[in-house]
């Protein structure tokens, strides 16, 4: 599944964002940043059809939203439909979940990496990456689940109905792909005429798998597919190993690095009034000799203060009684 990023939402003519009432204005706009492929399947498109990540029916205020926009093809979204409202089912009259929660529980293609989350096998046999952890395993078979992908791989005894041809198409794709990869090593065609197949053919993650041994063929074809996240990839062209949410740099303009070598500045003063400033300022603090005198006591003062009488409570009764 090829990772893309649609971009911002296209500008008009007065330079404002785009308003697509209804949501099919959109189609020319989602042709030009990410091609007439499908976002899932990824075989060529002669009539695109806009996707909402978000149904809808369910979501009327996502309906023409740009960032809710994916191209699709027919079968892959009516299965994602269909799985939906199976697993979240959804009911006139009832709350719905949120919009975070709904999209939590799948990869899609134009947020995460889908490159990393997926393997192809000979036949183009679509897999889950095995160096995922077990949370990401799961969440990556929910995703296959929503759109059917693999439904018909290598599944001699369940053939595809003639209305779902996506696997026989992928496979399709790896046998040409395997052929141009042979005839590239041989010199009988160029890495241009591999390009040109590869983009009317369509199926990216095929031809990605075929050259995967083959860095600059693989950056041809991140380049050639228009939308196509060059993030996702690493500096010889494989995908680079999937993160769930990487933590967020903490912005601190106090903290930054110095050389181990460099003299350490010494933080300045505060101008700002300490309590101490402020209570010498108002009269408030009095010196311990200032004051001493007023408040000293002679000694016969202590001794009388300190003398008194010995007395004792007697237990039978409340009246005091002097001790011999």
């Amino acid at each position: 599944m090829r990772p893309v990023d649609r971009g911002s939402c296209p500008i008009d003519e007065g330079g404002v964002p785009k308003k697509f009432h209804p949501y099919t204005k959109a189609q020319k706009d989602i042709i030009n940043r990410l091609g007439e492929y499908c976002s899932y399947c990824e075989r060529p498109l002669s009539n695109v059809a806009i996707e909402h990540l978000l149904p809808k029916k369910w979501y009327p205020s996502c309906q023409e939203k740009w960032n809710n926009f994916l191209p699709t093809c027919l079968n892959c979204n009516t299965n994602k439909r269909w799985s939906m409202e199976k697993r979240w089912k959804f009911k006139e009259g009832e709350s719905l979940p949120s919009e975070k929660t709904v999209l939590a529980l799948y990869y899609w293609p134009d947020r995460d990496n889908t490159a990393s989350i997926f393997k192809y096998g000979e036949g183009g046999i679509i897999e889950i990456n095995l160096s995922l952890n077990p949370s990401q395993k799961l969440k990556a078979q929910i995703t296959l689940d929503l759109t059917k992908l693999e439904r018909y791989d290598g599944n001699d005894e369940d053939p595809p109905p003639v209305t779902d041809r996506r696997s026989q198409k992928r496979r399709e794709a790896w046998n040409i792909a395997k052929q141009q990869l042979d005839d590239l090593n041989n010199k009988n065609i160029t890495t241009k005429s591999v390009i040109q197949l590869a983009k009317a053919i369509g199926f990216w993650s095929v031809w990605m798998t075929v050259f995967q041994e083959d860095s600059e063929m693989l950056k041809l074809l991140i380049d050639a597919f228009p939308g196509t996240r060059k993030d996702c990839f690493d500096d010889l062209g494989h995908p680079v190993p999937l993160q769930e949410n990487p933590p967020k740099p903490i912005e601190n303009p106090s903290l930054r690095q110095e050389s181990r070598y460099t003299i350490a500045d010494v933080l300045p003063r505060s101008q700002e009034p300490s309590l101490l400033d402020w209570l010498e300022a108002s009269g408030r603090l009095m010196s311990r000799e200032d004051r001493e005198s007023e408040y000293a006591i002679d000694e016969e003062e202590i001794a009388a203060l300190m003398s008194v009488e010995d007395t004792t409570y007697d237990d039978d009764g409340d009246e005091l009684v002097e001790e011999d």
